[in-house]
């Protein structure tokens, strides 16, 4: 974990320095680094999906929780992606925009969630 913060970082001081001399090229290479990152964390995704799956079988909730909270991850995750990648490259009200409709697209996904505790605690505390 700690060569990938130390890439992270080593790539951030790289596109600083190179900034001032050719913005694109900064660019270009803080585009590289979030792939590169990205892809190294793509591996322990698969775990921690993997091992909620297996919790969530043991556990007899239903599967559809388990989709929503794989589709909650996604969103978290792409939108914050492109959110600091328009960020990234001076778009700071595109960023913003971006980061605002992904935590939308989180709550429309997570509203079956919330409707069903909602219905659990009627059914407790029947009113």
């Amino acid at each position: 974990m700690i060569h990938i913060i130390l890439a992270g970082v080593a790539a951030a001081m790289l596109a600083l320095w190179v900034k001032p001399l050719k913005p694109e090229y900064a660019l270009f290479l803080s585009l590289a680094a979030i792939l590169l990152l990205m892809g190294a964390s793509l591996g322990r995704l698969q775990e921690i999906i993997e091992l909620v799956s297996r919790l969530m079988n043991r556990s007899g909730v239903e599967s559809v929780y388990y989709q929503i909270l794989l589709k909650i991850m996604g969103l978290a995750w792409i939108s914050q992606l492109a959110s600091d990648i328009c960020d990234e490259a001076g778009c700071r009200a595109i960023s913003q925009q971006i980061s605002i409709y992904g935590k939308l697209m989180i709550l429309a996904v997570s509203l079956p969630v919330i409707n069903s505790v909602i219905e659990t605690i009627e059914t407790i505390f029947p009113g």
